[in-house]
């Protein structure tokens, strides 16, 4: 799994320098109202410097305040300021301490944009709406973005490039938001599992 997806989900902070579109309002609107967006995801991520790409499938769940991938070998959890990091085949679950700062994923920094100071701008074309997305904090992780929304005003997918020229793209498919979010946070584990925290005392 790319590293881009060990950590998630952007804390809430105050907004100094923001400029929502229309279709982003929109959709934040959704999040903030308690919405649970379920898709099955494909993400890449390519790195500038070595040309490789790396792909992750799965199942993402996001929400206003934190979301959760699943894949075929670990389910990740980010709430309430806790990454959870759950590895099947090690029977593993790791604790630790969310941080923002490191984090270049996080489809929440744009649907809860708390805390980003960006601009947002429509483009309409053949009945999808392109939200062309501009950082404007010079320090902050991520250049750009693009995300493509549908006719039925579901996110079809994001693009977004970082300061080093990183590009990490995940796409939805089959997305809706759920009637019913109840335990989308929470991990099934089996008995017997290693637990590590590595949270700050």
């Amino acid at each position: 799994m790319s590293r881009n997806l060990t950590l998630a989900l952007l804390t809430i902070g105050v907004l100094t320098a923001f400029t929502a579109s229309d279709a982003l309002t929109t959709l934040q609107e959704k999040f903030r109202a308690g919405g649970v967006f379920r898709a099955e995801m494909d993400h890449s991520y390519r790195d500038s410097f070595t040309g490789e790409t790396s792909l992750t499938k799965g199942t993402i769940w996001l929400a206003k305040d934190g979301y959760k991938v699943e894949t075929s070998d670990q389910t990740i959890v980010v709430h309430k300021g806790i990454s959870r990091v759950y590895n099947r085949s090690r029977k593993q679950l790791i604790l630790s301490n969310y941080h923002p700062e490191e984090d270049d994923f996080a489809p929440s920094r744009f649907f809860d944009n708390d805390g980003n100071a960006f601009t947002a701008t429509d483009r309409v074309v053949d009945g999808r709406t392109s939200i062309q997305i501009k950082f404007t904090d010079p320090f902050d992780l991520l250049r750009s973005a693009t995300i493509q929304i549908g006719t039925g005003g579901l996110p079809l997918s994001i693009a977004a490039e970082d300061q080093a020229d990183n590009r990490m793209t995940t796409r939805f498919n089959s997305g809706r938001f759920l009637t019913d979010s109840t335990g989308v946070f929470r991990i099934d584990l089996p008995s017997g599992i290693e637990l590590i925290d590595l949270r700050d005392n």
